[in-house]
């Protein structure tokens, strides 16, 4: 089985409503359009979705036929000016916990946890967030894919848990016991296409040099990471279409390679027919990420 999780920003405010979908394409387009309101950030609460397995007609009554993934709605923190953009980070990532000690209290069941994009405090309307301020707090996050190979980095030593936010949520995953994915800018240096940082779809720093965008030899991404129980870092997907940050984000190329994790859940049951692995109480599904603007685009 393979799903998409999107993440997105906005101020709108949107009632929730927990429901069962249907499998095969019927249920993709629910489960889609669920977390596409769901993930709109409009006001701090948490709140649950789930969604069966089986197939219909059938009815689900037991627990065994969900997983459970609660779509956190948050509202960033007001901009503070007497304090710096790396503090208003984190002091939204520290309301993240907030909320979802809350999730995980109302929803013992729960296993997996999305949240919106720039609710940790960057987003086109922040007064204070450019190209140079995102140095102050965006993290430098290396190639993985479906968890391969293996980096945990709330075992990182070289990263501060107080500066780095992949570090912060990596452990946040990791006390709460579920997977998770949110939203960060990621910035690293812009490697030449023979450098070992490289990655398939990186815009290059050759020929592109004289842009602005290129001035302070970094590349600077809206990015997706997806986190596993224990905090691994499972992979991280880059905004292939920044509509509103044209001038202060990269875009990476159409050839950059699709970007999903599979995640294996625990305290529900599964459809054989329905799953790529499947036990009495155990289920695996494969998730791919969006951001935004990227789920009306076909590349």
């Amino acid at each position: 089985m393979a799903e998409f999780l999107n993440l997105e920003g906005g101020g709108s405010r949107h009632t929730t409503e927990k429901k069962c979908c249907c499998s095969g394409h019927q249920k993709v387009v629910v489960f889609w359009s669920l977390l596409v309101v769901a993930c709109v950030a409009g006001f701090a609460s948490a709140f649950v979705i789930t969604f069966t397995l089986r197939k219909p007609p059938t009815i689900p009554t037991s627990p065994e036929e969900f997983y459970t993934v609660a779509a956190m709605q948050m509202e960033r923190l007001p901009s503070d000016p007497t304090v710096s953009i790396r503090t208003e980070v984190r002091r939204n990532l520290q309301q993240y916990d907030v909320e979802l000690t809350k999730a995980v209290a109302n929803n013992p069941d729960l296993e997996m946890v999305v949240f919106p994009e720039g609710a940790n405090g960057w987003f086109p309307d922040q007064p204070r967030w450019n190209r140079s301020t995102s140095h102050l707090f965006g993290d430098n996050i290396p190639f993985v894919l479906n968890g391969a190979p293996v980096y945990n980095p709330c075992d990182d030593e070289s990263r501060d848990v107080e500066t780095s936010q992949l570090k912060f949520l990596a452990c946040l995953a990791r006390k709460h016991q579920v997977y998770l994915v949110a939203n960060l800018i990621e910035v690293r240096s812009c490697p030449s296409m023979s450098s070992s940082t490289f990655q398939i779809g990186d815009p290059t720093c050759g020929g592109e040099s004289s842009s602005s965008m290129f001035h302070d030899q970094t590349l600077q991404f809206n990015t997706a990471v997806a986190f596993s129980k224990d905090g691994q870092l499972l992979t991280a997907y880059n905004k292939r279409h920044i509509s509103g940050t044209f001038g202060v984000l990269n875009e990476p190329t159409p050839s950059r390679q699709p970007r999903f994790f599979d995640a294996t859940f625990t305290k529900g049951g599964g459809d054989t027919m329905m799953t790529t692995t499947t036990t009495k109480k155990k289920t695996t599904v494969r998730f791919g990420l969006l951001i935004c603007q990227d789920l009306t685009r076909p590349n």
